[in-house]
């Protein structure tokens, strides 16, 4: 797992569409593998860099200066034209710790209250790449320590660091959707403490990190960061089995634009809908029983719906599955020992009079399964 599939399958779990990167010309380097289909902007800021620099990608932001505060004060003020907020930021920071701290609070100016800010090189284990100042070859510097005091100097919902790719930081605005698992997640303040202590001699700092990294950082690994989280991702058919794949790729359209899950997992599938929507469809890729040999029945199939309920301020709204408004897109009701259950046909229509009309954001949950194997396309 690379800084990139973090970043590709968060925009896709949580539907966000708008991109912004920050780094140098000696940091970020995978600006061509975001996935163009997810962003509808997608945009890059680097500094420390020469007018004549290029390295093939759009710079949509760029000045030679050895930090980025020109550039962050010139969007937050309009300069460069409408102010922009960003769904998801991304920090490859120039190692030190003042480049550092001024992109981490850059990325925060700039991000929606339910974004996310992912940042790299929070995780370095050789201590020869923990130099504070600029070396050739493998440098992390000390951005992890910029990144620590960052989280761990404000009451951030949640965060924590995956073990992969030097270390990706994934830190919860204030009004993400955060995961319990990491839900006000932090050290104890001993730790705290004890950190602060050695603020100002690296060496003893740099071995402090090591020896409590897990902790300070709330370091998981992929398999566990995939387990609280698992990422929406594309998922192609597997060669010689005629197109068919175990990711069922439910989503629902909102208005035409496509939001993925915020959570998935334990037949549990999340969406955050914002305000305004005036039509809402839920989708998803379909088997048909009778062509994966495992029955007769040749409906097109997709999720086996077992509840709907809609979160909309504080009131929880259960859609019976029977409503005669659910109609479109579903096969009939189904019973077995006093339990219901609808098979969707792959799109559904929701009906907005049963979810507020759409005049409050709202989340909408939905239990169920699907088959083992649905069909690519």
């Amino acid at each position: 797992m690379q800084k990139y599939d973090i970043i590709n399958g968060l925009a896709r779990t949580f539907g966000y569409r708008r991109y912004l990167e920050i780094c140098t010309p000696t940091t970020g380097h995978k600006f061509q593998f975001l996935d163009v289909t997810q962003f509808d902007v997608r945009h890059r800021l680097m500094y420390a860099c020469p007018d004549d620099f290029s390295d093939g990608a759009v710079i949509d932001f760029r000045d030679p200066a050895d930090n980025s505060l020109a550039l962050i004060r010139g969007i937050i003020e309009g300069r460069t034209g409408d102010a922009i907020r960003y769904d998801i930021v991304f920090v490859d920071p120039y190692h030190t710790y003042r480049s550092s701290m001024l992109d981490l609070r850059a990325a925060m100016c700039l991000l929606q209250p339910n974004g996310i800010l992912v940042v790299h090189d929070c995780n370095p284990s050789d201590p020869k790449t923990v130099q504070p100042t600029f070396q050739e070859g493998e440098w992390c510097g000390v951005t992890y320590q910029a990144f620590l005091d960052f989280v761990l100097g404000a009451r951030w919902p949640g965060y924590c660091t995956v073990d992969t790719d030097y270390g990706c930081g994934i830190i919860f605005n204030t009004d993400a959707d955060v995961p319990p698992a990491w839900r006000n997640a932090g050290p104890p303040d001993r730790l705290l403490l004890e950190w602060a202590a050695v603020r100002d001699d690296d060496n003893r700092r740099f071995a402090f990190f090591e020896a409590h990294r897990a902790e300070l950082l709330n370091l998981v690994s992929e398999d566990v960061f995939q387990a609280v989280l698992p990422l929406s991702r594309v998922e192609p058919a597997v060669p010689g089995e005629a197109g068919w794949t175990g990711e069922l790729d439910l989503h629902v359209l909102v208005d035409g634009r496509r939001i993925n899950a915020s959570f998935a997992g334990g037949g549990e599938w999340r969406f955050m809908i914002p305000t305004g929507v005036r039509s809402l469809r839920m989708k998803s890729r379909v088997a048909q029983p009778s062509l994966a040999g495992e029955s007769d029945d040749d409906r097109h199939l997709g999720l086996c719906v077992r509840s709907l309920t809609a979160r909309i301020g504080n009131e929880d709204v259960v859609l019976p599955l029977d409503h005669p408004w659910l109609k479109q897109g579903l096969h009939g009701v189904e019973w077995l020992d006093g339990r219901m259950w609808r098979w969707t046909d792959g799109d559904t229509p929701l009906p907005m009079a049963l979810l507020g009309e759409g005049r409050v954001p709202f989340s909408l949950s939905v239990r169920g399964h699907h088959m083992a194997r649905v069909r690519i396309g």
